[in-house]
């Protein structure tokens, strides 16, 4: 009984130090961070279909960005070395039959807001079965940013 007594006391001091620590939720996403980017990495669709993918961007920075997309088909360079600006693919033709845009691809983000960007993907009956890498690179400023990422398509 006697630790119940000590327990109880102690453990709503501790759920009022969590509940204070984060009073104001207008904060989010904290200032002075680097952007942070998600999408979805992975689509299969057959020919002749369309899929859009939505692309969320978080300015964390306290400053406002520029930002840039470009998609494009690519492959992906073995020896890639971000510390010697390299780029971490080989821009490839699009195949016939295969259409790929983001909008907006151009735009000005200011910080603590999200911005929403779709892929969309259309695929035409001449193109053939088969996996497409591509690479929706990110510039900042003009600056490529290292959270551009991959997008693997695969047509059944």
């Amino acid at each position: 009984m006697r630790k119940i007594a000590i327990l109880v006391p102690i453990c709503l001091i501790l759920v009022a130090m969590v509940a204070s620590c984060n009073t104001n939720h207008n904060n989010y996403p904290p200032p002075g961070g680097t952007p942070y980017i998600r999408f979805q990495n992975h689509v299969e669709l057959r020919p002749g279909q369309i899929k859009s993918i939505d692309v969320f961007l978080t300015i964390r920075k306290p400053a406002q960005m520029n930002v840039s997309y470009g998609i494009f088909v690519a492959r992906k360079v073995e020896q890639y070395s971000p510390l010697e600006n390299g780029v971490p693919y080989e821009k490839l033709s699009t195949p016939p039959g295969l259409e790929v845009t983001i909008k907006p691809s151009d735009f000005i983000a200011y910080p603590g807001k999200t911005y929403n960007s779709v892929v969309e993907i259309k695929t035409s009956s001449e193109l053939p079965q088969g996996e497409y890498q591509l690479f929706l690179e990110v510039f900042l400023d003009n600056n490529r940013w290292p959270g551009s990422g991959w997008i693997t398509v695969n047509v059944k």
